[in-house]
């Protein structure tokens, strides 16, 4: 990159349901899906897309072997290939693996959207900045393999949530890289829950020191130095027993609210015009997707961990479909990126951006998202555009989550 730009970054910590795009909401066109779809459920009914009736639902599935049965990958081609130019996928076996079924028995909520009427703030954000419907989780599988991908480039083996003894993870995180090459950085967690600390990383005299809670980012943008106070990269940890974090069973709306805050500072700050904030998911939760994975460099030489009943699989396929938005003063407005990529492009372009050296073969053969930025002229967002309230009275109501069937 030409332009010594900051890089305060968001990883939201859980997925949220996908948006829907409906008339005037994008200036380009995005491969969203097809309203049209039916697809089967558990009990043998038919559901197509529908709109949510309420901002929070049941948890969804979205594990390793319920991810690989979603796809529905047809023969003569196995998970095992190393070559899936010419594989076919299904794509429709969504509510059928739904495990938690306590409120919808049909296992119909995995076909569930939201709008812009929920969700203005975050469909405006997309429009005026830059965005992509070819941004993937880096593994198809939870929340912890996916963040092991966003943090070290590789889940070393790990196919499912696992939680180890504290720092009982040793692997070199993209922290400890920026430390190797004199970059400055800081973590926010928002309470108490901080998975770095599952990392040796973490308690290294060197790391936990910049480790803050949410609060400093806000009285550090507060300050008329924060152009100079801000650190060359900041992580944004939103999980913990606030609930803003969007996790289905939590309500969307506040979460969408607190992160209108957290970029809210950052716009009114003057550090805005020296910053890029990416605001990610770490998987796709579960939610129907009509687009297949894609194809992906093996991080390393460490194969799956997999029970004998476990699908086998290798990790040369993405996970799902993941919300992506690139905010800068510096993005293209109103660009849309077509180009297969996954969270370990945002370790790609922290490292070309930094001259950090690539944690495994996976990032070192991403994507680093320039095509995002256009540093030809000025700025197109020197001052931010109007943006909407994020609204919070959507009604929040399990019972209310069951799609239509027929």
């Amino acid at each position: 990159m030409s332009r010594n730009l900051r890089f305060p970054s968001i990883q939201l910590s859980t997925s949220s349901s996908w948006l829907r795009k409906v008339s005037g909401a994008s200036v380009q066109d995005i491969d969203g899906f097809d309203p049209t779809v039916a697809l089967k459920t558990k009990t043998g009914k038919l559901v197509k897309p529908y709109h949510y009736k309420t901002v929070c639902t049941e948890g969804l599935t979205f594990a390793w072997n319920e991810n690989h049965t979603d796809m529905d990958l047809q023969a003569p081609d196995t998970f095992l290939d190393t070559d899936f130019s010419q594989a076919k996928f299904l794509m429709d076996k969504f509510p059928q693996t739904i495990n938690l079924t306590t409120k919808d028995p049909d296992g119909t909520r995995q076909m569930g959207h939201y709008d812009q009427t929920d969700l203005p703030y975050y469909y405006e954000m997309a429009t005026q900045f830059a965005t992509s419907d070819r941004f993937f989780s880096s593994v198809p599988s939870n929340t912890i393999p996916n963040r092991m991908y966003m943090f070290t480039g590789t889940s070393f083996g790990h196919t499912v949530n696992a939680t180890p003894a504290a720092g009982g993870w040793s692997q070199k995180t993209i922290f400890r890289a920026l430390n190797d090459a004199g970059v400055s950085w800081r973590y926010y967690y928002q309470d108490s829950d901080i998975y770095l600390s599952d990392f040796a990383d973490y308690y290294r005299s060197d790391v936990k020191p910049k480790v803050y809670n949410i609060s400093n980012w806000f009285s550090l943008l507060s300050s008329p130095t924060a152009d100079d106070d801000l650190p060359e990269f900041v992580f944004i940890e939103r999980a913990g027993s606030t609930g803003l974090d969007e996790h289905p069973d939590n309500n969307i709306q506040s979460g969408a609210a607190q992160v209108q805050k957290i970029l809210s500072a950052l716009m009114n700050s003057t550090a805005w015009q020296s910053s890029v904030f990416i605001l990610t998911y770490d998987e796709g939760g579960g939610l129907y997707d009509h687009v297949p994975p894609f194809q992906v460099p093996l991080p390393d030489d460490i194969a799956p961990i997999l029970k004998s009943t476990d699908t086998k699989a290798l990790f040369n396929l993405s996970g799902f479909r993941i919300p992506i938005t690139v905010i800068s003063p510096w993005v293209k407005p109103h660009f849309v990126s077509h180009k297969p990529r996954e969270l370990t492009s945002i370790l790609k372009l922290v490292e070309t951006t930094f001259n950090v050296p690539p944690l495994t073969k996976r990032d070192a053969g991403a994507d680093d998202m320039s095509e995002f930025f256009d540093f030809t002229q000025q700025p197109a967002w020197r001052t931010p555009p109007p943006l909407p309230t994020q609204p919070t009275n959507g009604v929040c109501d399990q019972s209310q989550e069951i799609g239509p069937t027929f």
